[in-house]
């Protein structure tokens, strides 16, 4: 099983990079296991976070970027 790793960028370009990264079967299923902790980073951060210019990245072992996901989408943020 290949291994994803997932990349998160803040707004002021810090970039959070999980150099573990985790087995999954394929790009779905690392795009559903990134939006699960892309959620739990928000639920445990609280309410009054901005995540409307986070974004993560999930990347092969190779360091390929094979999707970006932005946060507001994933956690219905309206941006106006």
């Amino acid at each position: 099983m290949p291994r994803y790793q997932l990349e998160f960028t803040r707004p002021d370009g810090v970039v959070l990079f999980d150099e573990e990264g985790t087995q999954l079967p394929d790009l779905a299923a690392a795009k559903a296991h990134a939006r699960t902790v892309i959620r739990t980073v928000q639920r445990d951060a609280g309410p009054d976070a901005d995540w409307s210019e986070w974004i993560a990245v999930i990347r092969s072992p190779d360091s390929d970027e094979l999707a970006v996901l932005r946060f507001k989408d994933v956690i219905g943020l309206r941006v106006a």
